[in-house]
């Protein structure tokens, strides 16, 4: 900047502080960079330099110096564009921006142009004097070792974050409703008696048959405030991309959210969205699987079972239309016609008799095809109690096998010698890791090309990882069962209660029934799908090694006795 005839400049402080100046831990770094100091070294360059005088201090306390879009920045340009200040006087370079381009455009160009000094006093930078040198060389360099550190110290938090993550730490600045943050421990959540009743009652209306959008009716009329109302109620400075009113009411949308939050059930997963750069704000979805993606079970209490949980997402998918005044019906997201796969609805025909109920196709009762697959629902029930029962009573054996289990205390290992399937797949994947060696061979000796050594790798390397994936979720199916039991944990009493029930209802339905398929052949048939049918395998591997462990013990005692 050339000098220009002025007696004495009008200053602009400029001061920045940002979450780029925090430790990584949250500590305060050390003073030199906080607002206070910052404040007075500027006043003090002022008071020793006579040719200047303080217009007015600009501070951005907790933006980033990773762009412009800072209020008091942009204060301070307008005053300058309005003639009121013709210097701009900062502790360093990084205080007044941590990007190289941006900050070369202000220093080379803007300021220049509107005749503003530029200072950067602990670089020892003043565009009155500087040179050539200065201020085309020394400076952008400057300017690019302060981004670089931007980059780093992005780097550096995302590591951080990612390690809290993975260890179960809550990294969020908003809980989800129905819970808070511990008093002590802010990265550990912990239920809210407030609003976790409502929570329940969500997941139990949508288990009872009821829709999104009769269940958000249902909570308007009552006056249960919606987390979004909440959270203002509470005071927080919650910001949303949804639209809403001043009262924010329940949506299906919002019943939506909770009932397909996982939270609940006591997992965490965290990393679903990250920036695409430490530059900008624009965020991408992260695919469950990726890197950033992740989830963690078993983080804090959870609020529902993983049993009604799983139970939630079926329905979800068949969700229907709920009324005031109508029977919901038991079969209902559970019913489907085998032949054209969308739901049976229920239709009442009145006689002389009384009322009769009738389940048949869907598509046919449109018009649109297919046939009416009609079944009655008196004898629907009846056949699937019946099944039920017999389902129930197998799993009862297998719950007191697990009994068994930790009775002789049967360890993972010993279990998983008996486990057909988890051995074929060892054996498979011993398979294809040897053809993989074998690879590396045949190129090494040059029977096959470097094109085919890669192409049969990769195809090779797929498959392993895709076994050892089956590997890992089938070894974790026998640990949960050894941990929580028979049919995802559902306690023996449980079990002996619905042998004795007479009449089908709803929760019991869903705590076993995956779907119900009816099939119109000469005759109509019906097909049940029951849930955890994964399990029996695993438990029949169980059973032979209890079994045989059983023989072990009595052959033993045989021999103390006979040598006795």
């Amino acid at each position: 900047m050339k000098k220009a005839n002025i007696d004495v400049y009008d200053a602009a402080g400029y001061v920045r502080l940002s979450k780029d100046d925090i430790d990584i831990d949250g500590d305060q770094k050390t003073e030199s960079n906080s607002v206070s100091n910052q404040r007075e070294i500027v006043r003090e360059y002022i008071r020793s330099h006579p040719d200047l005088q303080l217009y007015d201090m600009y501070v951005d306390d907790g933006f980033s110096g990773k762009d412009f879009e800072r209020p008091e920045f942009k204060r301070m340009m307008e005053d300058i564009k309005a003639g009121k200040v013709n210097a701009v006087i900062c502790k360093d370079l990084s205080r007044f921006s941590r990007d190289t381009i941006e900050a070369g455009e202000y220093q080379k160009r803007v300021f220049p142009q509107e005749g503003v000094r530029f200072i950067a006093i602990g670089d020892h930078y003043d565009s009155l004097t500087a040179t050539s040198v200065e201020t085309n060389l020394v400076v952008p360099v400057k300017n690019m070792v302060n981004e670089s550190y931007l980059s780093k110290t992005s780097d550096a938090i995302r590591q951080s974050q990612e390690v809290k993550m993975k260890a179960g730490a809550f990294i969020g600045s908003f809980v989800p409703y129905g819970y808070e943050k511990h008093q002590a421990d802010k990265n550990l959540l912990v239920i809210d008696e407030r609003t976790a009743p409502v929570v329940r009652e969500i997941f139990e209306k949508k288990i009872d048959g009821m829709s999104m959008d009769g269940i958000a009716k249902l909570l308007n009329e009552r006056g249960v405030l919606s987390p979004m109302a909440y959270k203002l109620d509470n005071g927080e400075k919650f910001q949303t991309g949804f639209k809403c009113s001043d009262t924010p009411l329940w949506s299906a949308k919002a019943i939506q959210r909770i009932l397909s939050n996982e939270v609940y059930t006591g997992t965490l997963i965290q990393g679903k969205s990250s920036t695409v750069g430490y530059k900008t704000p624009k965020t991408k979805k992260n695919e469950d699987g990726s890197a950033f993606f992740i989830r963690v079970e078993g983080t804090h209490e959870a609020i529902i079972c993983k049993n009604d949980f799983d139970c939630v997402q079926r329905l979800m998918k068949y969700e229907g239309r709920w009324k005031d005044g109508d029977q919901i019906s038991i079969f209902n997201g559970v019913l489907f016609c085998a032949d054209c796969n969308t739901p049976m609805i229920r239709r009442t025909y009145k006689n002389k008799s009384g009322d009769k109920h009738m389940y048949i196709c869907k598509t046919k009762n449109l018009g649109k095809g297919c046939t009416r697959h009609a079944i009655e629902e008196e004898k629907l029930e009846r056949i699937v109690l019946q099944a039920l029962r017999v389902y129930v009573g197998g799993c009862l054996d297998y719950a007191k096998l697990i009994e068994k289990v930790r009775k002789y205390e049967i360890s993972f290992d010993q279990i998983s010698d008996y486990d057909q399937d988890l051995k074929r797949m060892r054996e498979e994947y011993e398979v294809i890791n040897a053809d993989i060696a074998g690879f590396k061979s045949d190129f090494a000796t040059g029977i096959i090309t470097q094109k085919q050594f890669e192409s049969y790798t990769n195809k090779y390397t797929k498959k392993s990882q895709e076994v050892l994936k089956r590997m890992e979720e089938s070894e974790k199916l026998v640990k949960s069962i050894m941990t929580v039991g028979v049919a995802s944990g559902t306690k023996l009493e449980d079990l002996r209660r619905t042998m004795k029930i007479e009449e089908l209802d709803r929760r019991t339905l869903l705590s076993f029934v995956d779907s119900i398929w009816v099939y119109e052949e000469a005759d109509v048939r019906i097909r049940i799908d029951f849930r955890f049918t994964d399990e029996i395998p695993k438990l029949e591997a169980m059973q032979k090694c209890c079994d045989d462990m059983e023989m072990q013990m009595k052959c033993e005692n045989w021999e103390v006795i006979t040598s006795a």
